[in-house]
């Protein structure tokens, strides 16, 4: 019995190993999860947010604002601050990976070469970070 065991977990590690067509249950960022994640975050946070800003935007302006232009308004807004947010992190964390990086390789800062090369690679990641983001 222990061996028939042992035989099909040898098996199930083999099939698992390098494909990517089986997703590792025990992983928290498959993509199942990260949807259900997603999912949890529109139905809590999102339409209670969205309701909030509306009852708000109401009130502040006293305007004949369809539900649909409320709507629009509130998700532009939304996005504005998710933008800035997430650009404002990866930008620091940019900074910071970026001086751990000198520290490890023991460049001089003041040096021109190593500046310079530095300066191409924060801006190359602060260019690829805003294009995907």
């Amino acid at each position: 019995m222990a061996r028939s065991s042992r035989i099909s977990e040898i098996a199930g590690a083999r099939l698992k190993s390098n494909n990517p067509a089986i997703a590792d249950l025990s992983d928290q960022n498959r993509p199942s999860k990260l949807a259900e994640k997603f999912s949890e975050l529109y139905d809590n946070e999102w339409t209670d947010a969205t309701e909030e800003l509306k009852e708000r935007k109401k009130k502040e302006k006293s305007t004949e604002k369809s539900e649909e232009e409320m709507e629009i308004t509130v998700i532009k807004l939304f996005y504005e601050i998710t933008k800035v947010d997430i650009y404002k992190r990866c930008k620091k964390t940019s900074e910071k990976q970026l001086e751990e990086v000198k520290t490890a390789v023991c460049l001089d800062e003041n040096s021109e070469v190593a500046s310079i090369q530095i300066h191409f690679v924060q801006r190359a990641f602060l260019l690829y970070v805003i294009i995907f983001a």
